[in-house]
């Protein structure tokens, strides 16, 4: 039986133990991890060239911002998503992840800055969030730490709160409920 312990972070990020991937050869153990993050994103940006990304350089993406998530042995990772105005249709952001200064890859993702593949998040004239690419956001699979678990995080804007309006950037919701 698996032991099961709740962790109450400043943020939430929800991970789920799902037993072994029977899909490979060597049955390490499934983690996944469900990311909610809204934010408003500053409709007057300055549109910047989405392929000079690079998380070392604040010039090269518009906004950003961190948390602390824990793996199943309880080390911490930085998590971080960064937002670069593309307008690439117009009313377009690119959104990388990285956790702890190494790049997570998005499935399906677009290629960018250092060959990684982020998401979009596209909006209307409104300022609300229409469409994101891929449809659904989950990062490749990562391994962490002992290299003893798969994990993927699913990363959710909601529509109805994720916003580009003429105002400051600002995170919204960043939830990080750690079930373990």
């Amino acid at each position: 039986m698996k032991k099961i312990a709740l962790f109450l972070c400043s943020f939430t990020i929800a991970f789920l133990l799902s037993g072994c991937d029977n899909a490979t050869d060597d049955f390490r153990e499934q983690v996944s991890c469900t990311v909610i993050l809204d934010v408003n994103l500053p409709e007057n940006a300055s549109v910047l060239d989405t392929g000079e990304f690079n998380p070392f350089e604040p010039l090269t993406y518009t906004s950003s911002t961190t948390t602390t998530f824990f793996d199943i042995s309880g080390q911490s990772y930085l998590l971080s998503a960064y937002f670069v105005k593309t307008d690439q249709p117009l009313n377009t952001w690119d959104v990388y992840f990285s956790y702890d200064d190494l790049p997570i890859n998005i499935e399906s993702g677009a290629i960018g800055g250092n060959s990684q593949l982020s998401a979009q998040l596209q909006f209307d004239e409104l300022g609300q969030l229409n469409a994101t690419a891929p449809d659904s956001i989950t990062s490749e699979q990562l391994i962490l730490n002992d290299d003893t678990f798969f994990h993927s995080i699913n990363f959710v804007f909601s529509k109805f709160v994720t916003t580009q309006l003429d105002l400051p950037f600002t995170v919204l919701v960043f939830q990080n409920t750690c079930l373990i």
